[in-house]
């Protein structure tokens, strides 16, 4: 049962949390999958009021012995970003009934948006620029009301439990897979029903009283911690030195100053662009191999190179709106009322983190106005610590995350805290963000480590795991060769 919540009245606090579905489902073909959505309150503590209608794929199996739901990261992406995992889970685990729903506000489920800010012809086309943040707010201000507050994780956490009551079925347990937010998701619906799954799977761990405070800083981290890497590679060292951390310093400082590459800056790589930019590449397992590359390209700085490096400003710029179905209105509201900071005091910390770092998305400028201009809903301080539960728990962390970073969950106290039967961590020292699909191994055939964990856990989840995999995992690869065209636009990452 979800924990009742002090600040509802005590028919909604106390029912059963399917008590306001619509008990008629109408599902109809999506893909290899069906879709449906289930009518839930817009406002949890008014059960009578407005609706919201949860989207829910879902993939149903002959004869199966375990549900599994998937839980997007963001906060503001929609439940289809994982639908390859889906896929690849439905292949190796054909046992496995699947779930797939939209968090509240975005996708299908009630999408938040701005409509005027986010078309194709405005400044910015889909994406919300700096300039329109203020039309925005102002426009959701008056169609929305107070209402915004009922777009929190606690608010989807409450969804989730709804959906899993509705589909539960006796004898089959229920295990809840987040990656990223959705890692704050998947914790959060423990906070409120502890005994709720027969298993839980963070991957990419978000501690509970996360703040912005280190957000630069434990980006630049990851950052310096893959480029440590490239000095002790063959290839990359070859091309950038034994420290290619201060060949990256020596290049920004001397961007900064106008003293190289001028073409580039005046064509709008600027130096805080080219520290975004290298942010970008280094979150992805498949796209950090063009960070020292494009360094490397930049300190060259020859015709192709600055070619190669416009060509990754665009990548970048084309990622910004590639998903239509994400919704930087939910992500704001939810990243600013439970992670934001108004404190003063806090400025220069957040400031000297962004000034000082060499890769990270300098998050902490302007933060504070951009707190206090939101419309923020309040976030109560029972949820900013960690769930007491008995359920197994399987956190996959990885050293290189630099959303989540294994060594900043160890700091959260966490192995201390989930010490019962069934509950773990495992770091893999070289992963990004999503364990499950960055930690590719040698065997042939073999999934990656954090999947094949993840599929461990999921037919025993009390029973050790058998860790071999960790043994197996591939070593760092610089080459890039794939991925260079995508990135840079030309063949080789390296050289024209």
């Amino acid at each position: 049962m979800v924990e009742p919540d002090a600040s509802l009245p005590p028919d909604a606090a106390t029912a059963a949390p399917d008590a306001h579905l619509d008990p008629a489902l109408v599902w109809t073909p999506c893909g290899s999958r069906e879709c449906s959505e289930l009518s839930v309150p817009v406002r949890w503590s008014a059960p009578q009021g407005a609706r919201l209608d949860l989207h829910l794929e879902h993939l149903p199996r002959i004869a199966p012995k375990a549900q599994l739901w998937l839980l997007q990261g963001g906060p503001g992406a929609a439940g289809a970003g994982l639908g390859a995992l889906l896929d690849t889970i439905a292949t190796r685990a054909p046992e496995l009934e699947l779930f797939l729903p939209d968090h509240r506000g975005t996708g299908a489920s009630g999408r938040l948006s701005c409509d005027d800010e986010e078309a194709p012809q405005s400044p910015g086309g889909i994406t919300i620029t700096d300039e329109e943040w203020p039309v925005c707010v102002t426009s959701l201000r008056r169609r929305m009301g107070d209402t915004l507050a009922d777009y929190s994780s606690e608010a989807a956490a409450r969804d989730l439990a709804a959906l899993i009551s509705r589909f539960r079925v006796a004898g089959r347990p229920v295990f809840i897979y987040g990656v990223g937010y959705g890692t704050t998701l998947a914790h959060r619906f423990l906070q409120l029903d502890p005994d709720g799954a027969d298993g839980v799977i963070l991957d990419s761990v978000s501690w509970p009283d996360r703040t912005y405070l280190d957000y630069d800083s434990l980006w630049n981290q990851a950052a310096r911690g893959w480029f440590d890497l490239c000095g002790a590679d063959a290839l990359c060292s070859s091309k950038l030195g034994v420290d290619p951390w201060s060949a990256l310093d020596s290049l920004e400082r001397r961007l900064a100053d106008g003293s190289h590459c001028p073409e580039v800056v005046d064509a709008g790589l600027t130096p805080p662009r080219l520290e975004q930019l290298l942010a970008a590449l280094i979150a992805d397992d498949d796209t950090r191999v063009a960070a020292p590359a494009l360094v490397y390209r930049l300190l060259r700085c020859g015709p192709a190179d600055r070619d190669a490096a416009m060509h990754a400003l665009r990548w970048q710029e084309a990622q910004q709106g590639a998903d239509a179905s994400f919704s930087p209105v939910l992500a704001r509201n939810i990243l600013l009322s439970e992670l934001g900071l108004t404190d003063p005091a806090m400025d220069p910390v957040l400031e000297r983190a962004a000034e000082s770092c060499l890769a990270c998305p300098g998050v902490g400028v302007g933060l504070r106005a951009r707190t206090e201009a939101w419309p923020r809903y309040p976030f109560p301080e029972r949820l900013r610590t960690w769930a007491v539960t008995e359920v197994p728990l399987l956190q996959l962390a990885g050293g290189l995350d630099p959303l989540a970073p294994a060594a900043r969950l160890m700091a959260s106290g966490s192995a201390e805290h989930f010490t019962a039967q069934g509950q773990s961590i495992i770091i893999f020292p070289h992963a990004t963000q999503s364990a499950v699909d960055s930690t590719p191994t040698r065997t042939p055939g073999a999934p990656d480590c954090g999947l094949g964990l993840l599929l461990q856990f999921v037919v025993a989840p009390r029973a050790p795991l058998d860790r071999g995999c960790l043994a197996d995992l591939t070593a760092p690869d610089f080459t890039g060769t794939s991925i260079a065209p995508v990135i840079l636009g030309t063949p080789d990452a390296w050289e024209d």
